[in-house]
């Protein structure tokens, strides 16, 4: 089966998301500074989140040429790029790929799900056909085990553990035409990218299609699927579009938007879908350390304790749900209303909230019981007064 596209490219760009302090990212930068193994950061990001107006991030990036890909021999261009959000409090690691260079054929999709399926930890064997991954020249048997190693040379000893992850796969052409168009007939590979399903040929066209469901596009070259695991997107921003918004931003704005002008090897950093994958991984790796810290507010505990430990939680939670309500353009806010959605925030936050309510009520009882005891006591010291009001001057005789 043959994906036609003739300038095709298909790129992907697989992410972390984990909570980090900024005390423990200055110390990682730090450490990465002094080994050698970090430098800046593409400066495609910094025009991107300028464009967005995303503030509060700061982002380096691991040497190229020391994590690398490997597949039948072949070494897949690949990049690394780290990036500590202040509002977060969480780190990101995102890893792009370019798989095809020309054209997408079948061949180019099964490559990609199993680079895919590499950086979720499956290993490879030990012949040279096999996706593994190599840090500094030493084979690792998935690309997830390589790059694991890398984080834990950047941060000069401490293990960063890879856990909450999703990506951004992108098919990218420059000939202008709609999204809609390339999508048809394609349900089936694009499910497979979308699913990381080597069996993307069996699956029934129709089926696939309901599992891609309704795309998102605001530009009817650029179509966007939200999915369990992160974003498709198919982009075909032509020379036209390009021209147009150089010539528009110069004559209103009195510059060119550089932005516009993007035509990044970084799956999903074009329309800034990647940054919407990043912030909802990031309020799920929020949320799993809520879950974390809750499963460890149990009944056994101190009252004062329980109490100040669930008045705590009540109050992080508040600030995860509040991550939610940042400011985003308005047309990208319901791109990302969907990612929550496909991707289970909406879903994880509803089990917090349920979470939360067990623990407010097991603290309501707890102070409940303590205030029944010291009401009691109050009640006993009380009539004990009263009595001895009454006893004591039978007993003097006054």
């Amino acid at each position: 089966m043959s994906v036609p596209r003739k300038d095709g490219k298909l790129l992907l760009t697989f992410a972390w998301a984990l909570t980090l302090t900024r005390t423990e990212f200055d110390n990682l930068t730090v450490a990465g500074d002094e080994t050698g193994l970090l430098v800046p950061p593409p400066g495609e990001f910094t025009s991107a989140e300028k464009f967005f107006g995303l503030t509060g991030i700061r982002r380096t990036a691991i040497v190229e040429d020391l994590f690398e890909i490997v597949a039948g021999g072949r070494v897949l261009p690949t990049r690394v790029v780290l990036g500590w959000h202040e509002r977060y409090e969480a780190l990101t690691v995102l890893v792009s790929v370019r798989i095809a260079e020309t054209v997408v054929t079948a061949d180019e999709i099964d490559l990609t799900i199993a680079v895919l399926q590499s950086f979720q930890g499956r290993p490879g064997g030990n012949g040279d056909g096999e996706v593994h991954g190599r840090f500094r020249g030493e084979r690792y048997a998935s690309a997830r085990d390589a790059l694991s190693a890398a984080m834990t040379a950047v941060n000069h000893g401490p293990q960063i553990e890879l856990v909450r992850y999703g990506w951004c796969a992108e098919l990218r052409a420059h000939h202008g035409g709609p999204a809609a168009a390339t999508a048809r007939g394609l349900a089936k590979p694009l499910y497979g990218l979308a699913e990381a399903d080597e069996g993307w040929r069996f699956v029934n066209e129709e089926w696939a299609a309901t599992r891609l469901g309704q795309h998102w596009g605001s530009r009817d070259f650029f179509a966007i699927y939200a999915t369990d695991n992160g974003a498709l997107c198919i982009n075909n921003k032509g020379g036209d579009y390009v021209e147009h918004q150089r010539a528009y931003t110069q004559r209103h704005r009195g510059r060119v938007e550089p932005f516009f002008e993007l035509d990044s090897a970084t799956a999903g950093l074009d329309h800034g879908v990647l940054f919407f994958v990043e912030r909802v991984l990031m309020q799920l790796a929020r949320a799993d350390q809520w879950l974390r810290q809750a499963r460890q507010v149990m009944p056994g505990k101190p009252r004062r304790v329980l109490i100040t430990s669930g008045q705590s939680l009540r109050r992080s939670l508040n600030d995860v749900v509040r991550l939610l309500d940042l400011l985003v353009p308005p047309e990208i806010g319901a791109l990302e209303r969907k990612l929550e959605s496909s991707m289970g925030l909406e879903r994880l936050i509803n089990r917090l909230d349920r979470q939360a309510e067990a623990i407010d009520e097991e603290s309501r009882h707890v102070y409940q019981v303590r205030m029944n005891f010291l009401i009691a006591i109050l009640t006993f010291v009380t009539i004990l007064l009263a009595v001895l009001q009454v006893v004591v001057p039978l007993v003097t005789g006054k």
